[in-house]
């Protein structure tokens, strides 16, 4: 296919698959602290979970895919599975349900971007330079998510009379993040129907053949960098929402500062 018959469904992925992200990356810790009432320790072993869980699924959705030569199709199941993770954890109640909950989102959500950093580059190996401009769809998607959804959310809660309330949480219907987040993840998965499934995606990996990156020693330096980088970073993010809200941020405050992580 040519590249704009390649790089369109990409960019459109790109963009879809990512505004979900941009929903429960900055407001999931609010929900988690003030609506659904988790202590600081529950709210911690939640975002634990999602990386807990991603190290050990995100290889099997790989092998799964470098077998078969499926890895677009994939993307549509992976799409599908975060859209019911996050109806899961919309409708869970209490701290047990709610990390099981955030557990089966792990299982599909922690594989997106793996999974569609190895069909984009597959998909544009012969063009270099389309690949940024292709991935920067994703920044968009998450942006316009991220920034429609505190005013809409405002005028939701003021055209149904919810207001906060002493001792409440501050955004009442902020819960409708995830029913938010799920629909745009079915469209994604809709869209991850239209991406050429042939050519480099399509390509079949040999039994055994992964074992091969681990006798190529800069692989393995890149991965232990990446380990340890991966142990610092996650947790200060995910909580930084928290952080925001204690000095006297609201959503709008929030989403502002996640711009400065856009940004770069």
């Amino acid at each position: 296919p040519s590249l704009a018959r390649r790089g369109l469904p990409l960019a459109a992925y790109w963009a879809l698959g990512m505004a979900p992200f941009g929903l429960s990356l900055p407001y999931l810790a609010l929900y988690l602290r003030e609506n659904a009432e988790l202590s600081g320790a529950q709210v911690g072993a939640v975002f634990a979970v999602m990386p807990a869980v991603g190290i050990l699924v995100q290889p099997i959705w790989g092998v799964l895919a470098d077998r078969s030569g499926l890895r677009a199709r994939s993307l549509v199941a992976i799409s599908l599975g975060t859209a019911l993770g996050l109806f899961a954890i919309g409708r869970a109640q209490g701290f047990a349900s709610i990390l099981a909950a955030t557990a089966l989102f792990a299982v599909f959500a922690r594989a997106v971007i793996p999974m569609l950093l190895s069909v984009s580059l597959s998909a544009l190996d012969d063009h270099p330079h389309a690949f940024g401009w292709v991935r920067a769809f994703g920044t968009v998607g998450f942006a316009a998510s991220m920034f429609a959804f505190p005013a809409a959310l405002e005028t939701y809660q003021a055209s149904h009379g919810l207001a906060a309330t002493p001792g409440g949480p501050t955004e009442p219907a902020l819960g409708l993040l995830f029913p938010t987040a799920a629909a745009l993840s079915v469209i994604a998965a809709a869209a991850a129907l239209t991406i050429p499934n042939r050519g480099a995606v399509a390509l079949r990996a040999a039994r055994g053949e992964w074992k091969v990156l681990l006798r190529n020693p800069r692989f393995v330096r890149l991965l232990t960098v990446c380990t340890l980088a991966f142990l610092f970073v996650n947790g200060p993010m995910e909580i930084f929402p928290i952080l925001v809200r204690e000095r006297g941020g609201n959503l709008e405050s929030v989403r502002d500062m996640w711009l400065f992580m856009l940004v770069p």
